[in-house]
């Protein structure tokens, strides 16, 4: 059982963590191309953003939540294209790496060569 911190000290945390993972993606294409992130820092305002960027967003910050606050969190993955949309985000929001297991629900509709990538994705 998860001991109970005050609302404070978890706001505290996320917020930390938030900062430690946008700063670390940040810093790191600062360090690949430099150029190019200061001018898309330049140019990128709020009329520059879609509705898919902020819907994108709103996506990486729920991945986020929901691994902070669930202990034993995993992903069901069917090879599908939404699955696959969703092992995308996670990969984005936790920096190339995905924190908790992907769990393959065979659908019993996989190709013989969609089950060889699952081996092989192992």
């Amino acid at each position: 059982m998860r001991n109970h911190r005050s609302k404070d000290a978890v706001l505290i945390r996320r917020r930390k963590v938030w900062f430690l993972t946008v700063f670390g993606s940040l810093h790191r294409a600062l360090r690949e191309r430099p150029l190019e992130c200061i001018e898309a820092l330049l140019t990128m305002n709020e009329t520059t953003r879609t509705h898919l960027d902020d819907l994108e967003n709103q996506s990486i910050f729920i991945f986020r939540e929901a691994y902070h606050a669930f202990k034993n969190i995993a992903m069901p993955w069917s090879m599908g294209k939404d699955s696959n949309v969703l092992v995308w985000l996670a990969r984005k929001a936790f920096l190339g790496r995905v924190p908790f297991p992907v769990l393959h629900i065979d659908t019993t509709y996989e190709f013989p060569e969609m089950l060889d990538f699952r081996e092989w994705a192992k």
